[in-house]
């Protein structure tokens, strides 16, 4: 567990993100999703009580917080358009570990509610492998 909170630790940015090796965003300048990334290691490393693990874990919060767009929604990365799958799993990891985020996660609700009553609930979005990038 050491070597792996270790590895985490030298992975997460000085921004608090960690960018997936597999999953990109074309709408990102670098094609990355730092979102999508810091999403998925927060709700992992969310269930332990290392307090490295709750040290990167709080860093990741800040992180996504400030990359929550004014809609409510979260893109693949800051200022990018919000997307219901982002949306979806940013409100996953904000609800997966302690803190005072129910605010943001309300606007992710309001956002994915908005989405369902305009029909846009189930659209295709562009999510996944970036084999270019490798």
């Amino acid at each position: 567990m050491a070597q792996l909170l270790s590895w985490m630790k030298k992975e997460q940015a000085t921004n608090g993100s960690w960018t997936p090796l597999w999953f990109g965003d074309q709408e990102a300048a670098n094609e990355q999703s730092p979102v999508y990334g810091t999403a998925v290691a927060i709700d992992h490393l969310s269930f332990s009580s290392h307090p490295l693990a709750q040290e990167m874990i709080s860093k990741g919060v800040t992180y996504l917080l400030a990359a929550q767009n004014e809609d409510g929604g979260w893109g693949g990365a800051p200022g990018l358009s919000s997307r219901i799958t982002l949306t979806s799993k940013a409100i996953n990891a904000l609800t997966s570990c302690p803190g005072n985020n129910e605010e943001a996660v309300r606007k992710g609700v309001d956002y994915l509610y908005l989405q369902y009553k305009a029909g846009q609930i189930n659209r295709p979005e562009p999510i996944g492998l970036y084999f270019a990038q490798l």
